[in-house]
């Protein structure tokens, strides 16, 4: 499993999205800015980002890519 930050998921969930244009990337981008403003991500953000991230395969599309 590679060690990506929080900020490489989100820019590999938001790459991977526009793909997919029925896939909702607004919680994402919210996370990001909020990351952006604040320099900080809670634990809840960070769970809401590994359960995109894994769920939708994400992981593996970009393996393969």
């Amino acid at each position: 499993m590679e060690d990506l930050t929080y900020e490489e998921k989100i820019e590999r969930i938001l790459k991977w999205a526009e793909k997919r244009p029925k896939f909702d990337t607004a919680v994402v981008e919210e996370i990001q800015e909020y990351n952006y403003s604040r320099g900080y991500m809670t634990d809840y953000q960070e769970k809401a980002i590994d359960n995109i991230y894994f769920k939708w395969h994400i992981d593996r599309y970009f393996k393969h890519a």
